[in-house]
C-alpha cells in the first residue's frame, strides 16, 4: 500500500500495512468464495502482486486505486548497483533522476549525437552518491533498468510474476526473447560507449570523499565503472571537462541537485556561490544546466535568468527543475536587468 497525502487520510486508513493486509484478505476472501478454499500468499513472492494507492482527500475521505503489478518483487526505483552499500543521506531515488534526466531531454541529446557524430558532455559538479550519472550512463548505453536488477542480481528478478499467470501466450518463451533483445542492446550500447569515450563522456565530482566512495561502488556494481569521470575537489575549483577540446564542436549539458537544506544543511551558500562560478566563469556559452532546488533564496544565489522551471513534488517536498542556458557576458546582463526589476523580465527571475 502506498499512501498520498496521509495527513489527510482518515484515521483507520492511515497505516499502509494493515490497509494492504485489509485489501490481501479481502480478496482471498472472495476466492474461498468461488472456489472453497483459501489461497495461501508468498508475502516475499506473490503470484499476483497487487499495489493499492491512497490518496488523502480535504474532508477526512480517501480516493482507492487497486493496480495489478507485472514486474518482479521491490520497487523498481531501486535498480540494484545500491544493494548492500551504504547510502548517501540525501540520496535522490534512481527513478526520479531518471525522469529528471527525460524531461531534460537527455536521451534524445545522446541519439542526436550518436547520429551526428558530435561530442556530448554529461557534468555533474555536485554529484553526492552519484544518481544522475549512474541514470545517465544507463541510458546512454541503452541499459534497461529491469536489466540491471537481473545484473545486480536482485532476488527473483529472473521470471517475473506474470510468466506464472494463466495464458494463451507462451510468456515464458516471450519474456526470454523480451530479455535476450534487452541484453543484445545492452551488449552492443556498452561497446560503443566504451569505444567513443571521447564522443559522449560522462563525468561526476564532489567535494565530500565519502560520497565519492558510495558513488564508485555504485558505478563498479552496476559494470559502470569505465564510463563515469569522477573528481574528488571543490565545485569552484572544477575546470572544463575534457578542455583540450574545441568547445565549439562540443555541447556541454550541467545536471545537478546541490544542498538546499533538507538532510544537507551545513555550506548552503559557500555551495551555490561554488556553483554560480563554475557555471559562468567556466562553462562555455551555449551550456545547458539543469538544476535541482527546494529552496528559492538558494537559487537566486545563481543570479542567472531561467529558460524553463518544473515543479516537481517527492514525498512532502516541493521542488523546481530549473533550465539555465549559459551565454558569454551573463554577468554583465544580470547586472543590467537587475536595474530594471520592475519588468515582467526581472520579476520573473526572482520569482520561484
Amino acid at each position: 500500500a502506498i499512501l498520498n497525502n496521509p495527513r489527510l487520510l482518515p484515521q483507520d486508513l492511515s497505516h499502509s500495512h494493515f490497509s494492504a493486509l485489509t485489501v490481501k484478505n479481502a480478496l482471498c476472501d472472495v476466492v474461498r468464495e468461488m472456489r472453497g478454499d483459501r489461497p495461501s500468499v508468498d508475502v516475499e513472492t506473490p503470484d499476483v502482486p497487487l499495489v493499492v494507492m491512497l490518496r488523502g482527500i480535504s474532508g477526512g475521505a480517501a480516493s482507492v486505486s487497486l493496480y495489478r503489478s507485472l514486474h518482479p518483487p521491490g520497487s523498481l526505483h531501486k535498480r540494484g548497483y545500491r544493494t548492500g552499500a551504504a547510502i548517501h543521506k540525501a540520496a535522490m531515488k534512481e527513478s526520479l533522476a531518471a525522469g529528471l534526466l527525460r524531461e531534460a531531454g537527455w536521451h534524445v541529446k545522446v541519439r542526436e549525437a550518436k547520429d551526428s557524430n558530435t561530442n556530448l558532455r554529461l557534468v555533474d559538479p555536485m554529484a553526492g552518491s552519484g544518481s544522475f550519472l549512474l541514470e545517465a550512463a544507463m541510458m546512454a548505453a541503452d541499459l534497461a533498468p529491469g536489466l540491471m536488477r537481473i545484473r545486480c542480481e536482485v532476488p527473483d528478478n529472473a521470471l517475473p510474476p506474470v510468466t506464472r499467470w494463466k495464458s494463451n501466450i507462451d510468456s515464458v518463451n516471450l519474456w526470454k526473447t523480451v530479455l535476450l533483445d534487452a541484453k543484445e542492446r545492452a551488449k552492443a550500447g556498452l561497446q560503443w560507449m566504451r569505444d567513443n569515450k571521447s564522443q559522449i563522456s560522462l563525468h561526476a565530482n564532489d567535494i565530500h570523499s565519502g560520497a565519492l566512495k558510495i558513488m564508485e561502488s555504485s558505478l563498479s556494481a552496476a559494470g559502470l565503472q569505465n564510463l563515469v569521470q569522477t573528481s574528488n575537489i571543490d565545485c569552484y575549483d572544477m575546470g572544463l571537462v575534457n578542455d583540450a577540446d574545441n568547445h565549439e564542436n562540443s555541447k556541454y549539458m550541467i545536471v545537478t541537485n546541490p544542498p538546499w537544506g533538507i538532510r544537507l544543511t551545513e555550506d548552503i551558500e559557500d555551495s551555490w556561490e561554488g556553483l554560480r562560478h563554475y557555471l559562468r566563469d567556466t562553462c562555455p556559452s551555449g551550456t545547458e544546466a539543469w538544476v535541482l532546488s527546494g529552496d528559492k533564496s538558494s537559487t537566486k544565489l545563481l543570479k542567472l535568468r531561467r529558460e524553463r522551471m518544473i515543479p516537481i513534488q517527492t514525498g512532502d517536498q516541493t521542488l523546481r527543475w530549473i533550465q539555465y542556458t549559459i551565454r558569454s557576458g551573463d554577468a554583465d546582463v544580470q547586472t543590467a536587468s537587475s536595474k530594471v526589476a520592475s519588468t515582467r523580465k526581472g520579476e520573473q527571475e526572482d520569482s520561484w
